[in-house]
């Protein structure tokens, strides 16, 4: 957008806009802003327009901005590294809980143990029949 460095606006009037959309401190640089404006328009399928046919270049700028970047957000990269931290919060979680299953499995494993030769002396398995000797009834002959 080299457009807006011919926009008749100080840059102070950039500077509000952006403080006013909450994009300060959050790690956004030009090109990244440029780059979350341009994907948002071609998601939401916004033509851009010429800009030679707009009455207020900025005013225009501003208006894609408010359309295609959420206010507040944070930059990409910094929105990436809370997922990522937030990703390994939660497989450490995970670990933690699979630890314990683990140790309340080798903590109960005698009884465990007792119960299963339990079941073998009440349910004994039975013998499977042997193919090998198998002869067919007279009928089938």
């Amino acid at each position: 957008m080299s457009w807006l460095d011919r926009a008749t606006s100080h840059l102070g009037k950039l500077c509000d806009v952006l403080i006013a959309h909450g994009l300060t401190g959050r790690g956004w640089t030009a090109e990244s802003l440029l780059d979350a404006i341009q994907r948002g328009r071609l998601e939401r399928r916004i033509p851009l327009v010429d800009v030679a046919s707009q009455r207020d270049p900025f005013g225009y700028f501003v208006w894609l901005l408010r359309a295609t970047v959420d206010a507040g957000s944070p930059a990409p990269f910094l929105q990436l590294q809370v997922e990522s931290r937030r990703r390994a919060e939660r497989q450490a979680l995970e670990a933690a809980h699979e630890a314990a299953r683990r140790a309340e499995i080798r903590a109960n494993a005698d009884e465990i143990a007792a119960v299963i030769a339990r079941m073998r002396e009440h349910f004994p398995s039975r013998p499977r029949p042997s193919r090998r000797h198998f002869t067919p009834p007279h009928s089938a002959r």
